[in-house]
């Protein structure tokens, strides 16, 4: 029982944390999209349109489990999804022009998502010990690299065609049907719940009104 107990805390933990990081995602985005205003929404569409497309180049080349990946976005950061993700929060909070959930925003990442960076990095430690002592020592954790997106780019013209990117697409749908899903439900929102249920709230107005 002892050995079960040791071996299904650490389990419960990552279960915990996964359920905590997806809930709180959900409400901090949900504040996002219900504060956002007409005037740069569309900026802040652009930045996690941006953030988006980062999350399906690096799901087009990694391979879990199976190798190493240093090609592509992993060329000049080791978390590339992780930095696609930041990019798409702040994008959304940048539409609100309210710096507390930007600062919320942030402070939520450091506090949920980079202990499971740091995790996911023993884990490739521990699995490629020496690709990863040499991947270590010249690729930076989250901020990239700013003088090395040439060389990711060239790596990528060696792998043309809908293949390629039907790959990434196809391991990132559930983030594309939510970000997809976010604007149709808060234009939803905007011509049907919030005129007819919510105007009593006082809420800020909504981006299609």
């Amino acid at each position: 029982m002892l050995g079960k107990e040791l071996v299904s805390t650490p389990t419960r933990q990552i279960r915990w944390r996964d359920r905590l990081r997806f809930f709180l995602g959900w409400a901090l985005g949900a504040i996002v999209l219900l504060s956002c205003t007409k005037g740069i929404w569309w900026i802040g569409i652009g930045i996690a349109s941006l953030g988006l497309a980062i999350r399906i180049w690096a799901a087009s080349h990694i391979q879990k489990n199976v190798t190493l990946c240093t090609s592509g976005p992993y060329r000049y950061t080791r978390n590339p999804l992780y930095l696609g993700s930041l990019i798409m929060a702040i994008g959304f909070c940048l539409a609100v022009q309210r710096p507390i959930l930007l600062v919320c925003t942030l402070i939520f990442f450091l506090l949920v998502y980079y202990p499971v960076i740091f995790r996911e990095e023993k884990n490739l430690k521990d699995k490629f010990p020496e690709a990863w002592a040499r991947y270590y020592q010249r690729v930076p954790r989250l901020i990239p690299n700013p003088f090395s997106y040439r060389a990711a780019l060239r790596e990528d013209e060696k792998e043309t065609g809908a293949t390629f990117w039907t790959r990434g697409i196809r391991k990132e749908k559930q983030c594309i049907l939510g970000f997809v899903g976010a604007i149709l439900a808060i234009m939803l929102l905007g011509q049907v719940v919030y005129p007819r249920i919510l105007p009593h709230l006082h809420l800020p107005p909504l981006i299609v009104r």
